[in-house]
């Protein structure tokens, strides 16, 4: 009889703890339940192997890395992250070695390190600019140097008058003689006795009376009163004829002498604005200027008076007088002040400044009526508490 062979009996696995003890039909049953993975489009292609789809996997990579690489480059390139890597190394505290160079560097030239702070850092040059403003607005301790301040040479004042008058013009030779200058400053020169309009002059020298155009408007102002006594209507007509073309922008009125005069020597200038006509001094011409000024209609008044003769009017005249000081109107009552006033009279109408000449635009009174007014009040009210007893 044949010796049959003992069959090897096979190992089971023994099971850990933890293992499942499931036969591989129930592992194939359990694969089967997981959701397969989704197949991508590079892996669908890379099945139908055509000419067009093969290597489009590798091409889609390669695209996306490129993709990726250029986004990145981006971002480090963006001025958050310079602002960032600026901020963090600012904040990393220098090296020893660095430190002590500096040291060296500031003992050496600080005006070069300043320079180089100030390009690196804008804004600490910023903070310096407005530091070195605010010194630069505030006083200095020390003043300045002021360089002293060459002395004036006195000037000659004769000279100088004799160099104003030398001139061969009508105005400068009636003016002279209206002032009573001394005659060596026009010994050289004709006397001047011819007064006509049509004396002409050299006129490259000094003219006393130019032609100019006015800023202010005859009408818009008020009347210049021109008056003179007997022996001052000579006088008068000189000074007249010495600025008619200053007089010939203002509105002019008078007594009945003095207004004759002036139709004589200005004619039928249509330029010439006359205002109303008085009747003579003695006659209540005088007076009638008073009312003239006192209803605020004169700005100012040449008033040649003689004082060398006796006048049956001398109430009138000083009435005229105190009242054009009360209503604080410009008087001329002599030749030298009506020069001095004429030319002031010149450079506000040039120059277009009426407050050198504000009576002939508004009101003025004198500064003694206010005291007048505070007086009278009190006397109005004793008057007033005394007729009160009374009744």
């Amino acid at each position: 009889m044949e010796q049959s062979t003992p069959k090897r009996k096979t190992a089971r696995p023994i099971a850990s703890k933890g293992s499942s003890t499931s036969t591989p039909t129930s592992r194939v049953k359990s694969n089967a339940t997981k959701p397969k993975p989704r197949e991508s489009v590079f892996d669908r292609m890379s099945k139908t192997d055509t000419f067009a789809t093969r290597g489009a996997k590798a091409r889609g990579t390669d695209r996306r890395d490129t993709a990726i690489g250029s986004s990145l480059r981006a971002r480090r390139t963006t001025p958050k992250a310079s602002a960032r890597r600026t901020s963090t190394t600012a904040m990393k505290p220098p090296d020893t070695a660095r430190g002590r160079s500096r040291n060296k560097t500031l003992k050496k030239s600080p005006s070069s390190i300043s320079a180089k702070s100030s390009s690196s850092r804008p804004s600490s040059s910023r903070a310096s600019s407005r530091k070195s403003k605010q010194s630069s607005s505030q006083p200095s301790s020390r003043p300045p140097a002021v360089e002293p301040s060459k002395p004036k040479e006195p000037i000659n004042a004769r000279q100088s008058i004799k160099a104003a008058f030398q001139g061969r013009r009508q105005s400068v030779l009636l003016t002279s003689e209206l002032l009573g200058l001394e005659l060596e400053l026009n010994d050289d020169l004709d006397e001047g006795n011819n007064l006509s309009l049509d004396n002409n002059h050299d006129s490259d020298l000094n003219d006393l009376d130019p032609v100019f155009k006015s800023c202010f408007p005859p009408k818009d102002m008020r009347c210049l009163a021109l008056v003179a006594h007997n022996h001052m209507k000579p006088p008068m007509k000189k000074f007249v004829m010495a600025n008619k073309n200053l007089l010939r922008h203002f509105v002019l009125t008078g007594t009945n002498t003095t207004m004759t005069m002036l139709r004589e020597v200005f004619g039928d200038d249509p330029d010439v604005h006359f205002g109303p006509v008085c009747t003579s001094g003695p006659l209540g011409g005088d007076a009638e200027l008073v009312a003239i000024m006192c209803t605020e209609r004169l700005g100012g008044c040449v008033f040649f008076q003689d004082p060398m003769s006796s006048h049956p009017h001398i109430k009138d005249i000083e009435c005229l007088t105190r009242q054009a000081n009360v209503h604080n109107v410009i008087m001329m009552p002599n030749p030298a002040s009506a020069h001095a006033c004429m030319t002031t009279f010149r450079i506000a109408l040039k120059e277009g400044k009426a407050e050198l000449i504000p009576s002939f635009f508004q009101t003025l009174v004198s500064p003694s009526v206010e005291e007048y007014k505070v007086e009278q009040a009190k006397v109005l009210e004793l008057n007033s508490e005394d007729h009160e007893d009374y009744s």
